[in-house]
């Protein structure tokens, strides 16, 4: 199946650090058709009967075990999907001193990998501009060092 693109973006300087609410591209599943297309997603997903997008920064994540029965991604669990391309993730260690210590993780062989996602179209009521969100489909953490 063709992959569409559709961005309408400017030149953007690349990082691989990015915090919810960043726009990114994604490649997803339309719903209806089945096609994939590329584009840019807002990280934190935000559910059509949202009244605003305050909660989206709750919803950056999306826990395996309760996706489905969750209302804020179960719209998104039945009709999108998407993967979320990436070369690490990061993972944050409490420090004795109440500090973080960010570690990145990444795949020793590949440097691409991607993440199961989920995104949801909103309609701000105020611009009447849809906004297209994704949330990351996670599962329990995984003991650093292990497969």
């Amino acid at each position: 199946m063709p992959l569409q693109v559709q961005c309408s973006c400017r030149s953007r300087t690349l990082s691989t650090n990015f915090s919810p609410r960043a726009m990114l591209m994604r490649s997803r599943l339309h719903p209806d058709t089945g096609e994939r297309h590329l584009g840019l997603l807002r990280w934190g997903l935000v559910p059509s009967f949202a009244k605003d997008m305050s909660g989206a920064a709750k919803c950056i994540n999306a826990r395996a075990d309760t996706v489905a029965s969750k209302p804020s991604f179960r719209t998104a669990f039945k009709k999108g999907r998407c993967l979320v391309p990436t070369n690490s993730y990061f993972e944050w260690q409490v420090l004795s001193d109440g500090g973080k210590q960010p570690y990145a993780i990444g795949l020793a062989n590949d440097p691409m990998m991607a993440f199961a996602g989920l995104w949801e179209c909103w309609k701000n009521p105020a611009s009447e501009e849809w906004i297209h969100t994704y949330s990351i489909r996670c599962s329990g953490l995984i003991p650093l060092g292990q497969p």
